[in-house]
């Protein structure tokens, strides 16, 4: 559309669902304060989804354990805003991908200032807070904790390019990757803090399979087992630091040999 409309929820629509099936690209949609028991899907739309960026405590999508709690899987691009909620009480597609938020199909959506808590996906199953699938998300300024997985109980990558800026990762548990799990993907992590995070094995973040990892001005300490577990496989993995915290140095990082680490 030329000019871009306001839909206001529950003015103009009683769920955001209404209000998304209504909108057009270049839209924004308020959502006012309060919760919402639901589970949406952009259906392919470049829309802003606005809470309250400032307080995402206010305004709550509830997944009802019903799937994922938000859908963003059809192309949508970075103008594709979901800001200022808190998203909880997912259990992912089949329950087995994003379990607060599913991204996939070459989607490249920014989410921001959220709350992603209290989602999980089951056995198998990637990214309890989020999974990003061949897809390009900007997560920035988020708490994500309290969510679990066997593979990224916070975030979960699969073929992937993602920038996380300056977000609060913790208290996540998973099997493999307590905050966050790389497949073959790509990662920027700036301004991040990833702390207390639980996990067989890469407490912190896990990568596998010829992912790239770059983490700048980050700090990655107490969690269990190691802050940072690079597998042993074929295809080889890559870590660049750059003015980073991680607890024990050089030695919280296990890469069995299968990674080209730059400190």
């Amino acid at each position: 559309c030329l000019y871009a409309d306001v839909l206001n929820v529950p003015g103009d629509s009683e769920t955001i669902q209404g209000a998304i099936n209504a909108s057009e690209d270049g839209d924004e949609i308020h959502v006012a304060p309060g919760e919402y028991v639901e589970n949406i899907n952009f259906g392919g739309r470049d829309i802003s989804v606005i809470g309250n960026p400032e307080t995402p405590g206010e305004t709550t999508i509830n997944g009802n354990q019903n799937g994922s709690v938000v859908m963003i899987v059809s192309g949508e691009s970075q103008e594709a805003l979901l800001s200022g909620f808190t998203i909880r009480n997912g259990s992912g597609i089949n329950n087995l991908l994003g379990g607060g938020i599913f991204i996939d199909n070459g989607s490249n959506p920014t989410v921001s200032h959220c709350n992603i808590t209290g989602n999980r996906v089951g056995v198998n199953g990637i990214g309890g807070g989020i999974c990003s699938r061949s897809s390009a998300p900007l997560i920035a300024n988020c708490e994500i904790y309290s969510n679990s997985s066997p593979s990224g109980a916070g975030i979960g990558f699969q073929s992937s390019e993602p920038i996380i800026e300056s977000c609060v990762i913790y208290s996540n548990t998973a099997t493999h990757g307590g905050a966050l799990f790389s497949h073959n993907s790509i990662i920027s992590l700036i301004n991040c803090t990833i702390m207390s995070n639980r996990a067989q094995r890469g407490g912190g973040l896990w990568c596998q399979v010829a992912s790239g990892l770059t983490i700048r001005n980050s700090i990655i300490r107490s969690n269990q087992a190691e802050q940072v577990y690079l597998w042993e496989s074929n295809a080889r993995n890559s870590l660049i630091i750059h003015f980073t915290d991680i607890q024990g140095g050089r030695n919280g990082i296990a890469d069995h040999n299968n990674a080209d680490v730059i400190w």
